[in-house]
């Protein structure tokens, strides 16, 4: 499941870095993504990876979404992975081992903050 993660992850980054404008220091807004991961029997954790900085809210907001949106279609095409929920900027999937029973559980969240707020602290 680790691997589905980070095959998101990448995907979200490939669409963030081939997007017009290009990320650099003194932009003024971060887009991040948090990732709850759950498995049975552990406690869950939580991943927090930056994607892309802009210099306003709003080229953000829009590199957000085509973020999220890439994310749910890599997830949706992996066999035993179902999306239970999407809403603009967050989705949920559940996972189900080769046996048919459940191996966990992962939101995304991807959202845009100040330069000056680090969600991880």
């Amino acid at each position: 499941m680790m691997l589905l993660a980070r095959r998101v992850s990448l995907l979200v980054a490939f669409y963030v870095f081939t997007s017009a404008a290009t990320a650099h220091a003194e932009c003024a807004w971060v887009l991040w993504e948090e990732n709850t991961i759950s498995r049975p029997r552990q406690a869950a954790w939580i991943k927090w990876t930056l994607h892309a900085a802009r210099q306003t809210r709003a080229d953000c907001e829009a590199v957000l979404d085509v973020a999220w949106k890439g994310a749910v279609k890599l997830v949706e095409m992996q066999p035993r992975v179902t999306v239970h929920w999407s809403a603009p900027g967050w989705f949920a999937a559940a996972f189900k081992n080769e046996d048919g029973t459940f191996a966990g559980s992962e939101e995304h969240r991807f959202r845009c903050f100040p330069d000056t707020v680090d969600p991880r602290k």
